[in-house]
């Protein structure tokens, strides 16, 4: 059942950004990027064709790295609430160069630790958590994240003219990174909000 519901909220995230048009949503699940090693700063990978690039993570104010802490990338499974490969960002950014200006990003996430960095045409945004940033405006895009679950898991929308995307953390996982080229109908809007919701449910039924 668990697996099940999780299927389904995977499959209607996907549906339902692809309904846009084959030719004008790009879909990111990470199957094709290699686990072999970490990705540090300064490094650079394709994922679904589209060039990813990692820096550090922006530390909060008044918050400092530990000496010797880790700045990686790494290629797991697990974390993010989806099914296959995602990547595992700890204390590290990444930067992904979209072959076309989108006009809405979604993605699924597990945040474990506080400090987030979320950058849209070049505004940065460093809070504490994701869920913190429901209902704000940055950068033209509007944010949205409709629900978290108490382990952490949520779906990140950003809705509007994106020309650029970046985001960090000190530990979290990102999967199913879908870039939109075109504005989607009402319905469209609808089901991805319900797809979330269904994503994190057995979550927090099963908790």
């Amino acid at each position: 059942m668990v697996l099940r519901r999780t299927a389904v909220g995977v499959v209607a995230l996907v549906v339902a950004c692809a309904s846009c048009g084959v030719a004008n949503a790009v879909v990111i699940t990470f199957s094709d990027v290699s686990a072999d090693s970490p990705f540090l700063p300064g490094d650079g990978f394709t994922a679904s064709g589209v060039p990813v690039k990692v820096d550090a993570a922006v530390q909060p104010l008044g918050q400092y790295l530990p000496t010797g802490a880790e700045r990686s990338v790494r290629v797991g499974t697990g974390m993010a609430g989806g099914f296959g490969n995602e990547l595992q960002l700890s204390n590290a950014a990444v930067t992904f160069d979209f072959p076309d200006a989108a006009w809405g990003v979604v993605l699924q996430f597990g945040q474990y630790e506080q400090g987030i960095n979320l950058a849209i045409n070049n505004q940065l945004i460093v809070a504490d958590s994701l869920a913190s940033l429901n209902g704000w405006i940055t950068g033209d895009a509007a944010l949205l994240v409709p629900a978290v679950s108490p382990a952490g898991l949520g779906v990140l929308m950003m809705l509007g003219n994106i020309s650029s995307f970046s985001i960090g953390g000190a530990s979290l996982a990102i999967d199913n990174v879908i870039a939109s080229a075109v504005i989607p109908e009402p319905a469209t809007l609808g089901l991805l909000l319900v797809s979330s919701l269904v994503l994190l449910g057995h979550r927090r039924r099963f908790r």
